[in-house]
């Protein structure tokens, strides 16, 4: 080994414990406290990031449950219209059946469609849910009703109130996403 390099390396090392001994020779006394303006700004910034977040995931919640609503809404709506229009016309029964039983899938299918949607967005707000699992139950009860419409084995009492549970189910849900 030359000893020139050794020279160099022994006074790096002397060099570098002396800087580490000086630096920590020097001692500060007292208690750390931190500044409370900066801790109260921290704290408030991560109060408020934590709230925009969780409001964000709120309102993308409540979007993805009202687009499964309405999109399912639409289709039970033209279904029920299309009934409609077969029965004020009391020409063919086996089209009105067709077109019960197709209302009644289409409502079992919006049923289906918003009680995943609320099972898959569990951070949906209350009343939002209240509203779309009562849509969902009448949804399903009315379907229930309609095929039995078709096969002729429904009362007028039963089959008036589902449907008009499932009305006012469906406004309310309508006015949960507005």
């Amino acid at each position: 080994m030359n000893a020139r390099t050794l020279g160099q390396g022994l006074a790096l090392t002397a060099v570098a414990v002396g800087l580490i001994a000086a630096g920590c020779a020097r001692t500060i006394h007292g208690e750390a406290v931190a500044n409370e303006t900066d801790r109260a700004a921290y704290v408030s910034s991560v109060s408020s990031s934590a709230a925009a977040a969780t409001s964000a995931q709120v309102r993308s919640a409540k979007a993805a449950v009202c687009a499964g609503f309405f999109t399912s809404a639409v289709d039970v709506k033209l279904k029920l219209s299309s009934l409609s229009r077969e029965l004020e016309a009391q020409q063919d029964r086996a089209a009105a059946r067709t077109k019960a039983r197709d209302a009644g899938a289409a409502l079992s299918s919006a049923a289906t469609t918003v009680t995943d949607a609320l099972r898959d967005n569990p951070s949906i707000p209350a009343v939002l849910n209240a509203a779309m699992s009562e849509y969902a139950s009448a949804a399903k009860d009315f379907a229930s009703e309609l095929n039995k419409l078709a096969v002729g084995s429904t009362s007028p009492e039963v089959f008036i109130a589902a449907d008009d549970r499932y009305r006012a189910a469906r406004d309310a849900a309508l006015d949960s996403c507005s």
